[in-house]
């Protein structure tokens, strides 16, 4: 059972998706995020397991991660048809994960699989965009066998880049028609790209230092804005819903659903753009630094029923 804004975020991100499978740096990536030593665990912790990716996407990354790390069996779930045709025709490139996957239509407010079925499930970057993130967090509780693990990303809370520049851009994609063309046409990046051009045109370049200063600054900056960040700009402002929490508030959720040994994970994920700048302080959640710009920072955890 799904509901509209399930199925809108679906439509949302489909597109987004269908656009990194076109970007080796964006699937080597997000196919690399799980790894034994980011989870804390044994090198042959996945072998044999039987794992599920609820809310996999038409890329079915974190399903390609598992599979590379050994895993038997991955259920990839999303919320209806769409995601079929071009995950099968990723999972279908490598013939070594040939019988072991499958992929399913389904909520994740009623994951369609039977109690204590799997011994491993991943859910990224999902439940900030559902409506009841309890009822998530309690299916992906359900599903688990018990003494078995979720690996578990949602969107942490404050910061002065969420307060004073994704809140009010996602604010201003609602409400003004104007902007919200400008992003949704699919050419955030030439558009960009355009822009700084005509900035590099126009500086009074009167050979000072502070002109050279501006003109490499907007040279780097042609640079580090690609087709990667354009996609993570449409991610955090398309979105239907994005929220956030406090690592208190998700653990709490968490603790109610009944996980326990609940373990906040450190990651510096790697980027070739203008984020680079921010993976020390994804990394370094607790760095005053990292607090100021990110408030809680990503919540990424491991916890076991």
């Amino acid at each position: 059972m799904t509901n509209d804004l399930e199925q809108e975020t679906r439509r949302v991100f489909d597109a987004i998706h269908r656009q990194t499978l076109g970007l080796d740096v964006t699937k080597k990536r997000l196919r690399s995020l799980i790894s034994p030593a980011f989870l804390g665990v044994d090198e042959d912790f996945l072998v044999g397991k039987r794992c599920g990716d609820f809310g996999c996407g038409s890329s079915v990354n974190g399903t390609v991660n598992l599979l590379e790390l050994g895993a038997e069996y991955v259920c990839a779930m999303d919320v209806n048809e769409s995601f079929i045709e071009p995950a099968t025709a990723e999972l279908k490139t490598n013939p070594t994960y040939d019988g072991r996957w499958r992929l399913d239509v389904g909520s994740l407010s009623q994951a369609p699989y039977e109690d204590a079925f799997f011994d491993f499930v991943i859910c990224l970057g999902v439940i900030h965009h559902v409506d009841d993130d309890r009822r998530a967090v309690q299916e992906i509780y359900r599903t688990l066998k018990p003494g078995g693990h979720a690996h578990i990303f949602v969107a942490g809370e404050g910061g002065l880049i969420s307060k004073f520049l994704m809140q009010p851009a996602r604010v201003e994609y609602r409400d003004n028609p104007a902007f919200a063309q400008f992003i949704d046409s699919m050419n955030l990046l030439a558009k960009t790209n355009e822009s700084l051009d005509w900035l590099l045109a126009n500086i009074d370049d009167d050979g000072s230092e502070a002109a050279k200063n501006c003109l490499s600054l907007l040279e780097s900056l042609k640079r580090l804005v690609d087709h990667d960040f354009e996609l993570t700009v449409l991610d955090r402002l398309q979105a239907p819903i994005y929220k956030a929490y406090t690592e208190d508030k998700f653990t709490q959720m968490l603790e109610g659903a009944g996980f326990r040994n609940i373990r906040r994970l450190r990651r510096r994920p790697h980027f070739d753009n203008v984020r680079k700048i921010l993976a020390p302080m994804y990394e370094n959640y607790d760095h005053e630094l990292s607090k100021l710009l990110l408030g809680t920072g990503s919540l990424l955890v491991l916890c076991e029923k």
